[in-house]
């Protein structure tokens, strides 16, 4: 039988802040790669089309488009950020594990939990 792909966001925590208190965490809300996106994606990577992206730019594009939202995300004074999309305030390997993290949840039959 088949089984819809929830879209709903999901919490992820960075494995670099699951020791930190809860109060302490940041929390990235990130939501499954549609069937949609994916397309999307496979549509701009086509060589027939005369573009092609790289991997880094395959990755920049799914977070663009699973990246929904984070809370408790500060700056270096610890004012929080107000969520914007903007992906140049996340440190390479956190993008990288957001990534990893948005293609497990995209998998039916994988759990959500971090």
């Amino acid at each position: 039988m088949a089984i819809s792909l929830s879209l709903k966001p999901v919490d992820y925590v960075l494995e670099c802040d699951r020791e930190l208190p809860a109060e302490e965490q940041t929390i990235f809300k990130l939501k499954p790669l549609s069937m949609k996106t994916s397309a999307e994606l496979g549509d701009i990577v086509r060589e027939d089309n005369g573009i092609s992206l790289n991997r880094g730019e395959q990755i920049v594009f799914i977070l663009n488009k699973c990246l929904v939202g984070w809370s408790n995300f500060k700056d270096d004074k610890g004012k929080e950020i107000k969520f914007d999309g903007d992906l140049s305030r996340l440190l390479t390997e956190w993008g990288l594990e957001l990534f990893n993290k948005i293609n497990e949840i995209s998998t039916l039959g994988v759990t959500a939990k971090n």
